[in-house]
């Protein structure tokens, strides 16, 4: 062999031991082919799901085919949230692993003691798959460990996407009711009720009329009316329930009457809300209740105007009767000399005091 030859060996043997060394602990490239899925569970089979990190934990459970957190009264959980989720991690993918050493899982934060988040799928009490979320590298992002695996991974999930409080997974549908199966809606100021497609209010005064679009607009707020979480703990007597600033009655086609109480404490800051067919309590915006609390009957109910004369008809008359004074003249009034004594009037010469006329 050439001396040119073995030099350039060399140097090429050189720069494959350097490039391995820059890579120390990035992984064998050659264990896993890229494209291998990261978890290996079937999703139909999930019926729960352990949440933790952030010093909170949390669990999912699916319960004759509904999702709900039975931690937290059996509150119905947001099901295509779960579903979401689980999508998500089925498609994680084993693509080059970050790191593999044995201190790489402590340094990306997804190691035993020290993690973002913990996921735990299950069916029953059979484990499924375990993930470890760690630091984020970027939006969306996070390094990633399977249980049991010293390989670091990065892949498209975020854990936020694994919260681990009850208000991010509740159902937001959960007092939702379809419009078209509200009768009635009752409150200190209305009384109105559905009646062949047209909305009637029980003590109209003579010439007024319901404003339709304005009711079916309280309508639909009530129908699809939401929260911002459920809230555990706390008395209604702190929560203002007791004396409520709003009740509202709503009476459907099936089913019995839902009645809401909403109340606060002060004038200020959401509302918390009571629902009689639901064992939860809730807090919804003030942005939410407002609208409710200002519409009022003066809102949804218009009244004949008034008769306004016209200025100008008005005008017209008075314009004529003014210009006919001022462009007809007046007949002069003669003086008139008072009567002689006697009471008799003295008649011009040449006439007799009887005036018949004859010279």
């Amino acid at each position: 062999m050439k001396p040119s030859n073995t030099i350039l060996g060399a140097l090429l043997a050189a720069q494959l031991i350097l490039a391995l060394l820059l890579l120390g602990g990035r992984g064998d490239f050659g264990a896993t082919a890229p494209g291998t899925a990261l978890l290996t569970f079937d999703a139909a089979a999930v019926d729960r799901i352990a949440l933790s990190g952030g010093g909170q934990a949390l669990v999912l459970a699916k319960q004759d085919g509904k999702w709900q957190l039975p931690d937290h009264a059996k509150l119905p959980a947001n099901g295509i949230k779960v579903q979401n989720l689980l999508d998500q991690l089925s498609k994680l993918q084993k693509r080059h692993p970050v790191a593999t050493s044995a201190g790489a899982a402590a340094r990306f934060k997804v190691d035993e003691q020290g993690f973002e988040r913990k996921i735990v799928l299950s069916q029953g009490e059979k484990p499924l798959a375990q993930l470890y979320l760690g630091d984020s590298p970027g939006y969306r992002r996070s390094y990633l460990r399977v249980a049991g695996e010293e390989a670091v991974y990065e892949g498209e999930i975020g854990s936020y996407e694994a919260a681990t409080a009850a208000k991010d997974w509740g159902d937001p549908a959960l007092l939702h009711i379809p419009a078209d199966q509200i009768e009635a809606v009752e409150s200190a100021d209305l009384q109105l009720r559905r009646q062949e497609q047209k909305w009637t209010l029980a003590d109209l005064g003579e010439g007024e009329t319901l404003d339709q679009e304005a009711v079916e607009s309280l309508v639909r707020r009530l129908a699809n009316l939401g929260y911002l979480e459920v809230v555990e703990g706390g008395t209604e007597v702190e929560q203002g329930l007791d004396a409520p600033a709003l009740r509202i009655t709503l009476k459907r086609k099936e089913g019995q009457p839902r009645e809401y109480l909403f109340g606060r404490k002060g004038d200020q800051g959401d509302f918390f809300l009571k629902s009689s067919d639901h064992p939860w309590r809730f807090k919804v915006a003030n942005f939410t209740v407002d609208p409710l609390r200002e519409t009022t009957r003066e809102k949804l109910v218009k009244r004949p105007a008034a008769p306004v004369a016209s200025e100008t008809a008005a005008a017209e008359p008075q314009g004529a009767s003014s210009v006919a004074s001022e462009s007809v003249p007046q007949p002069a009034v003669e003086a008139v000399s008072p009567a002689p004594a006697g009471g008799a009037e003295e008649a011009p010469a040449g006439h007799s005091a009887q005036g018949d006329g004859n010279p």
